[in-house]
């Protein structure tokens, strides 16, 4: 951003979710967790380490055991996971990609079986943790597994009764996608990033000047509420010194069938710049 001050990102920065899951873990646990970190050894997954490096620090996390998975390894990662079962953490983050994803919850499922006692609080990453990947799981893998989320469920039948959510399916469906193939948090982020754009060109129009600046002021200036974004999170930008329109999560956990709320939004980070 100090390079490309009109530039911006969609989504929650990396290092925010992950200081928002340190946030939890240390309430979870006020002594300070014993944490495993398991990510996808790439610049994606380094960046959650680092994060999680970081807030150790300053949240009296104690990290004992930090493994990676190469991107293109979609085997089950049981070596990595027996080291963290041999430590026994109480909280492991993971920052797998892809069909990773519920390779990775599946090898847990499996060695939490064969260390008895041994129930480890997971945080997973939202780019991980879509309804896809959760709901090919069996339900004893559904466990303590806790992500984020930043837009509604779309595809957890408890959501279908929401008027935002109905009318992005029925649009969806008008515009000739099968519901069988819905890929939820894709349709729902590209619904959203459309609404951006409206609402940015009518800010701009509004201002008396439709042009490439007015257009510029308007979405760095922009605050609004989407129906389609978990309630309580803002998007909201300050000109140079907020680029980040995303900047708070809701805490969720996976049931089995659907992402269950946790609390209220975590919102202390919002405003303020990643590291």
């Amino acid at each position: 951003l100090p390079i490309y001050p009109w530039t911006s990102g969609s989504l929650v920065p990396y290092p925010t979710e992950a200081a928002i899951y340190a946030t939890s873990m240390r309430s979870m646990f006020p002594a300070g967790p014993r944490v495993a970190v398991f990510v996808v050894n790439s610049e994606f997954g380094a960046i959650y380490a680092d994060a999680m490096a970081s807030q150790a620090k300053t949240l009296g996390l104690n990290i004992v055991a930090q493994e990676t998975v190469e991107p293109s390894d979609v085997t089950p990662p049981t070596a990595q996971l027996t080291k963290i079962a041999s430590v026994r953490p109480d909280v492991i983050m993971a920052a797998p990609l892809g069909s990773q994803c519920p390779v990775f919850l599946r090898e847990l499922e499996n060695l939490r079986a064969e260390n008895p006692g041994w129930k480890p609080i997971v945080y997973l990453t939202n780019t991980c943790a879509t309804h896809f990947n959760l709901s090919s799981l069996p339900r004893s893998a559904s466990a303590g597994v806790y992500t984020s989320a930043l837009v509604k469920d779309v595809l957890d039948p408890a959501a279908s009764s929401d008027p935002d959510v109905r009318e992005l399916l029925e649009r969806a469906r008008r515009a000739g996608f099968d519901d069988s193939k819905f890929d939820g948090q894709y349709l729902t982020l590209g619904w959203l990033a459309g609404e951006v754009v409206i609402r940015t060109l009518q800010a701009a129009s509004a201002s008396g000047s439709l042009s490439r600046a007015s257009v510029v002021q308007a979405f760095r200036q922009l605050h609004f509420e989407s129906g389609i974004v978990r309630s309580g999170i803002p998007f909201s930008l300050d000109g140079e010194r907020d680029g980040f329109p995303y900047e708070s999560l809701q805490l969720v956990e996976w049931t089995g069938s659907g992402l269950r709320e946790v609390g209220p939004p975590i919102t202390a980070f919002e405003g303020s710049m990643p590291e």
